[in-house]
């Protein structure tokens, strides 16, 4: 479902370029392979494969949670959300801080 939405939102804002990354490998395999014979899943699958079709690139990829600390943490974040939560100019703190471990990248701090 996150993936989903995921791919609704980018698709409201215009983004053509798209890479989705999850650590999900079953999800990840069943898209990639274009397959949405799971009943649980189904519709949800079916639905990712007609939406990525309105964009002009987009990829599905697995990545370790070892190796994706900022999803792992933007998953936690999202379990206590009540409302929806969009940033669009500029990112809290905390996730700038993680992203910056996960690319290796040292930020000054003013």
């Amino acid at each position: 479902m996150a993936i989903r939405k995921a791919l609704n939102i980018a698709k409201q804002n215009g983004w053509e370029k798209i890479m989705i990354q999850s650590d999900c490998k079953g999800i990840i395999d069943k898209i990639n392979m274009k397959r949405e014979e799971d009943l649980s899943i189904g519709v949800i699958l079916f639905d990712i494969l007609k939406i990525r079709l309105d964009f002009t690139e987009c990829s599905f990829s697995f990545i370790k949670r070892e190796v994706n600390c900022v999803a792992h943490q933007l998953a936690k974040f999202a379990i206590n959300l009540v409302d929806e939560n969009v940033w669009q100019e500029s990112f809290p703190e905390w996730l700038n801080s993680l992203a910056s471990k996960d690319v290796g990248a040292s930020a000054l701090v003013l």
